[in-house]
């Protein structure tokens, strides 16, 4: 095999896995594989720079800890929004219906 078919083969399994990856319902699999590709274009992007390591560190520092703070900042909004619909009218029917059963 020449090393072009086998370079585009491995090239092709690895999009498959992340489209895998990212259609799976695992949150911390997706945000792990999500730093890890960080990780992986801040080191490919700062490796022909002349400090390319203290470059890249800072690279995937800086896009590592704003990903991380905008997730956190999804995780509480879905909690509070999910406290907000626990006392919608649809969970409220059923005590409704048993409160009446028992007031007769």
């Amino acid at each position: 095999m020449d090393s072009k078919y086998i370079f585009l083969s491995i090239l092709i399994s690895i999009i498959i896995l992340l489209v895998f990856i990212y259609q799976s319902k695992y949150e911390k699999l997706k945000r792990l594989t999500t730093i890890l590709i960080i990780g992986f274009f801040s080191w490919a992007l700062s490796r022909g720079t002349p400090n390319g390591i203290t470059g890249g560190v800072i690279m995937f520092i800086v896009i590592t800890g704003f990903i991380i703070y905008i997730w956190t900042k999804m995780d509480k909004e879905k909690l509070t929004n999910s406290s907000k619909e626990s006392f919608t009218k649809k969970t409220l029917k059923p005590l409704n219906k048993l409160i009446k059963s028992f007031a007769i």
